[in-house]
């Protein structure tokens, strides 16, 4: 997790969208920009498609794990966000307001990569003393 937390242009300290698709879309360019994905559109629609599946939010409704998988990740990677405000988050059939949201890309050909970082993500977004530490970061060098 350490090796994908510690390029700071993939960290957003304060998040300027204000919807759900703004935030993935905002997330979705900096993943294309560091060249993480190669096209941006088709797998942010593929990231729509999978949150329209079953809930990404967790750690009591507070963070967003949206993600997919697909040909157009170059590599595995992932963009954080903290928001200024809370922003509603519907996925699945759940409705919640979230204060960060964690992108992840997923090569096509790597679930066994992405089922130990969601475990890892798990694991580390339900550490209480973690999240206090990111919500007080002022910069993504801080927040690495």
């Amino acid at each position: 997790m350490a090796d994908l937390m510690s390029d700071p242009a993939l960290i957003i300290p304060e998040l300027q969208a204000d919807s759900k698709i703004s935030a993935i879309k905002e997330l979705t360019d900096r993943l294309h920009e560091q060249g993480v994905i190669g096209d941006s559109l088709g797998f942010m629609q593929a990231v729509l498609e999978r949150e329209n599946l079953s809930s990404t939010v967790l750690a009591a409704g507070r963070i967003a794990l949206p993600h997919a998988r697909g040909r157009t990740v170059r590599r595995l990677g992932l963009a954080l966000a903290r928001t200024r405000e809370p922003i509603e988050f519907p996925s699945g059939d759940d409705r919640h307001e979230v204060h960060m949201i964690c992108l992840i890309a997923v090569p096509a050909d790597a679930p066994g990569q992405y089922l130990r970082l969601l475990g890892v993500l798990a694991q580390v977004f339900g550490d209480e003393s973690f999240l206090a530490a990111m919500q007080a970061a002022e910069t993504a060098e801080c927040m690495q």
